[in-house]
């Protein structure tokens, strides 16, 4: 019979963070994995919740995933837009050191969703007309429409 009286012991996994395996840095990962941190992002963003998407941004620095991990850093990018904090995006976007077609297109789109179509496109005339950039294709063009 178990005693109501006693204090529940929670129960441990049976890989703690420490045993699990580092990031090429030596740190340990973010939430136990990247899919973890991804869910996470997913319902800050969904929620419009900044602090949880700030929280998660600074999770992902102090892993040493960001500035250079693209896919991170265009997730992050995605969720400060749809958080409706594009000053926040732009941050992001500012501080890639390099940048993707999906990059420009979440700023554009977040730019679009936020009621600010004319800096959207002004973005676009940007990506075009820069020799650094990636080509525009079908779907950046959607991402304006």
């Amino acid at each position: 019979m178990v005693s109501l009286a006693a204090p529940l012991q929670p129960r441990l996994a049976s890989t703690s963070l420490h045993s699990s395996p580092n990031l090429p840095n030596g740190r340990p990962p973010l939430l136990h994995g990247a899919s973890s941190w991804m869910h996470a992002v997913h319902i800050s963003a969904a929620t419009r919740d900044l602090p949880l998407t700030a929280c998660l941004h600074a999770s992902a620095i102090k892993s040493g995933l960001l500035p250079a991990d693209l896919f991170i850093a265009n997730v992050l990018l995605d969720a400060y837009a749809k958080c409706r904090h594009m000053g926040y995006a732009d941050d992001v976007f500012d501080q890639m050191p390099e940048r993707d077609i999906v990059s420009w297109s979440s700023l554009m789109c977040g730019y679009c969703l936020n009621g600010s179509a004319i800096t959207s496109l002004s973005i676009f005339v940007v990506l075009i007309s820069s020799e650094l950039a990636p080509s525009a294709n079908e779907f950046t063009l959607a991402t304006l429409s």
